[in-house]
């Protein structure tokens, strides 16, 4: 018996069989907004022509490779990109707005006390402090100043139960925002936005209290925001930095509940890269 010659067209026996290819990554059809990821590519032979059906409205896309917008695609790209990192700036200026304005109003508080006690302190109890008379007390009354700075007074409880959800929310948000960032280089997010807030705390302080108790009569507020502002300041953004990490490190979780929460399992192949990013499996697709 004689083994049949192999034909010219036949495929090579080391070649498994290969099966329909399938769309990858993420397309919506033009119809229903269905993520057609996943569905087999069809051929058509009177056309030649290439194409997936929906599953959700049976409406036929074609798998082509140049932009069915023509020659506009790529201005519209363009601007789509200025457009986003415009939007990234903005939020970053508004992040940091946030923080330095949370900041100055912990630091107002927190020195509320100490500001009082130096009123009471002064021989003339006025809101002036004689220059003279500071430099011969500074290193008895500075002291007892800091002792009255408590952290765990009600008012300052009130404003931390406050503001701490508030900063949490803006690490959550630039976790999604920074997509394209590993998530355990995401700290670094919290660590530059708190590092401008501080920049901007220490020159507002140092604009209004200029160093040193000499020359004209500097008031009270004055005095005391320059002596122990910068120190509280440093505090209160160490503790901003470390709740904005936590919403940073937890955020993409979040939103990855909120995303299987809100969207149909069939709409959640959109959303994908909120696991690829972490090297997550995303979830499946219903068949």
């Amino acid at each position: 018996m004689t083994e049949p010659v192999p034909r010219e067209n036949d495929p090579p026996d080391s070649e498994p069989p290969r099966g329909p290819r399938r769309i990858e990554g993420v397309r919506p059809c033009l119809q229903c907004g269905q993520d057609l990821h996943g569905q087999s590519i069809q051929h058509d032979g009177p056309t030649g022509l290439f194409f997936a059906r929906c599953s959700e409205c049976g409406t036929a896309a074609a798998m082509v490779e140049h932009p069915v917008i023509g020659p506009w695609g790529r201005r519209l790209g363009a601007a789509a990109m200025v457009g986003a990192i415009l939007l990234a700036m903005l939020l970053a200026i508004g992040s940091v707005l946030i923080l330095f304005g949370i900041s100055l109003g912990m630091i107002d508080e927190a020195i509320r006390d100490a500001r009082a006690f130096l009123s009471s302190a002064i021989p003339e109890g006025s809101w002036l402090v004689p220059p003279d008379w500071w430099q011969a007390n500074e290193a008895m009354i500075l002291p007892q100043m800091r002792d009255q700075v408590d952290f765990l007074a009600k008012d300052i409880q009130l404003m931390g139960l406050i503001f701490t959800p508030l900063i949490a929310i803006l690490g959550i948000i630039w976790s999604g925002i920074l997509l394209g960032v590993p998530r355990k280089r995401l700290p670094w997010a919290a660590v530059i936005l708190n590092l401008i807030a501080g920049g901007m705390v220490l020159a507002t302080i140092l604009y209004q209290s200029p160093p040193g108790v000499s020359g004209t009569t500097p008031s009270v507020s004055t005095v005391t925001q320059r002596v122990l502002g910068i120190e509280i300041g440093i505090k209160v953004l160490l503790g901003q930095t470390l709740i904005m990490t936590l919403g940073l490190l937890i955020g993409r979780t979040l939103l990855r509940s909120l995303a299987c929460f809100v969207l149909p399992p069939r709409s959640r192949g959109l959303v994908r890269v909120l696991w690829t990013v972490d090297g997550r499996k995303p979830p499946e697709e219903p068949g």
